[in-house]
């Protein structure tokens, strides 16, 4: 006995899959890196051309150079007023939902500070490893202002985790 899925293949259908890959706040450090290694490999693989992937940068300029001959890897303009720090939870609560409705986002492969509150399938990488080990010196090399802006987004960390499906620790 054979099975036969009813449904019809993304290119048979018209619809293709679309993901959503956010490295809007991988600025520097590890955690660019490891999203531009992410990006480049995105756009290195073939087999992954029936489905379109788009892409949110810190530095979308750049990462528009890495995909230029890419048909399936998008990096989307957000407007530049969004990219105020003032203006985070605009983004992260308002414009991002509109986003993934508007473009039919199947998933998430989220690199950014916090969990995206949103109702679709997401995978979150959480790159702060100190920020689960308290007595790390990383804390204590801050500034009483960094503290604060970390431990407030460790609190919407907290409150928004139960929305991704899948958490990568790049700690022990």
């Amino acid at each position: 006995v054979r099975r036969v899925s009813s449904r019809r293949s993304p290119e048979k259908s018209g619809r293709m899959p679309n993901f959503l890959i956010n490295g809007f706040s991988a600025k520097s450090g590890g955690g660019r890196a490891i999203f531009r290694d992410y990006l480049g490999l995105l756009v290195a693989n073939d087999a992954l051309r029936p489905a379109r992937y788009f892409v949110l940068s810190a530095r979308p300029e750049e990462d528009r150079k890495l995909a230029r001959t890419c048909s399936h890897v998008v990096v989307v303009d957000v407007p530049q007023w969004l990219r105020r720090t003032i203006m985070l939870p605009v983004f992260y609560f308002c414009w991002l939902a509109w986003f993934v409705r508007r473009e039919g986002i199947t998933a998430i492969f989220n690199f950014g500070d916090i969990v995206l509150p949103l109702p679709v399938a997401q995978v979150y990488f959480f790159d702060w490893s100190y920020a689960v080990h308290p007595e790390s010196a990383v804390w204590a090399r801050m500034t009483l202002r960094d503290r604060w802006v970390r431990r407030a987004k460790l609190a919407v960390i907290r409150a928004t985790l139960h929305h991704a499906t899948l958490t990568i620790a790049q700690t022990e």
